[in-house]
């Protein structure tokens, strides 16, 4: 019988309570709760875990990567990307917003 191999320390329930923590920080919520609209939570069940976002006050969840549970090493890898394009969308999407509004200001009627 093999031995198992330890988990690195950034695939333990404990790092990806905190990158789930980072990621709720970066869109604004600082209490994340299931009635708490955009929220992200995450979830685990025999040793597979599973991130969802709060849809709203009524309590009604979405699954963020739509691959069923996933081992921790798999979610810390997601949650990294996710919170890059999150964080690179927002730096973008703030230029681009800003150009927006310069243009249909200038085209007011």
């Amino acid at each position: 019988m093999r031995d198992s191999l330890p988990v690195p320390k950034e695939w333990d329930q404990e790092s990806l309570e905190l990158k789930v923590k980072q990621l709720n920080r970066l869109v604004g919520i600082e209490r994340p709760e299931f009635n708490v609209k955009g929220a992200y939570i995450l979830m685990s069940t025999f040793g597979k875990v599973m991130l969802y976002q709060s849809a709203g006050e009524i309590g009604g969840l979405d699954v963020v990567f739509d691959c069923g549970y996933m081992t921790r090493m798999k979610m810390y890898i997601r949650l990294r990307a996710y919170i890059q394009g999150i964080g690179a969308g927002m730096k973008v999407g703030l230029k681009v917003g800003e150009e927006a509004l310069k243009n249909l200001r200038s085209k007011s009627i």
